[in-house]
């Protein structure tokens, strides 16, 4: 699968999907420090500095999209501080409020997959508009609220995660197959999503419209037998990339006061509003499943 990140800001959405068996193709980043850390760890992975300058046409020029290569997946973490509760919440009126760039890429690109990431209180604004824009475009959406404790890291950092599946109608176009091949196969993914919503079924044991997913969601549910089954092998995924094995090291004792660190604001900055890889982690590991089986 072949994604494209928008507001990539130093990859943590990236990592997750590296993981997940899943190749970010271009990156979207303005702040300059970000592009360098997103440049040190995926140097051969262009970056274009301006959401309002990506286009279907220019990448297209880059070589990052052609016929036989598409984006499977547009992600973004477009800019939470319209939404946030530490700022002023003007949500679309604020300047600042990128997701209508965002959707114009979505329109443009036609991707499988959509994934979207901001603030909590994302759900309490703008959540509404935002599932309308992508259901105009026949876009199934699901929306997932997933704290940072919820995969046993040592702080609450609670995210909104939009999730959006177009039923892959535009690869099997792109494959040229035939309109009735294709409207079988249309009519088998509609049977599907008309039983159960595959996604959250899969992550979290879940479906509902937003997915609340503290510690005991990602445990597993008696609602579903296998989903204990599938968070430790998602676990395993994650931890199989940590040298030691383990989800999370421990941290170092740098005592109460840390001097000399280079770029140390820049630093506390691009960590704040990072995502934590592993909360992302187990929806794009999803996806890739969930790829991989339509695609055989």
């Amino acid at each position: 699968m072949r994604m494209l990140s928008l507001f990539a800001g130093i990859g943590g959405i990236d990592l997750a999907a590296q993981w997940a068996g899943i190749e970010t193709v271009a990156f979207c980043e303005i702040e300059p420090f970000p592009q360098q850390v997103l440049a040190k760890h995926w140097p051969t992975v262009p970056i274009i500095p301006d959401v309002r300058d990506i286009t279907k046409d220019r990448l297209e020029e880059m070589g990052v999209i052609s016929s036989g290569n598409p984006i499977d997946i547009v992600c973004g973490g477009f800019p939470c501080q319209p939404f946030s509760v530490a700022g002023q919440r003007k949500g679309k009126d604020d300047d600042r409020d990128l997701w209508p760039e965002m959707f114009r890429i979505i329109q443009e690109l036609k991707p499988t997959w959509v994934v979207g990431e901001n603030v909590a209180n994302f759900v309490n604004m703008e959540l509404e508009r935002t599932l309308v824009d992508l259901e105009s475009e026949g876009y199934t959406a699901q929306t997932f609220i997933i704290p940072a404790c919820g995969v046993d890291a040592k702080h609450q950092r609670y995210r909104t995660f939009v999730v959006a599946y177009s039923g892959s109608i535009r690869c099997m176009e792109c494959q040229g197959q035939s309109e009735e091949i294709q409207q079988s196969r249309t009519e088998e993914l509609q049977l599907k999503e008309s039983e159960q919503s595959v996604l959250p079924e899969l992550i979290y044991g879940c479906n509902k419209a937003v997915a609340y997913t503290y510690c005991e969601g990602l445990q597993g549910s008696t609602e579903t037998g296998n989903v204990g089954e599938d968070w430790a092998e998602i676990n395993e995924q994650s931890a199989r990339f940590n040298s030691s094995g383990a989800t999370w090291s421990t941290e170092p004792d740098v005592g109460r006061v840390a001097d000399g660190i280079p770029n140390r604001v820049d630093r506390i900055k691009s960590l704040g509003n990072a995502v934590v890889p592993q909360q992302v982690f187990p929806i794009l590991w999803a996806m890739k499943q969930i790829h991989d089986e339509v695609s055989r």
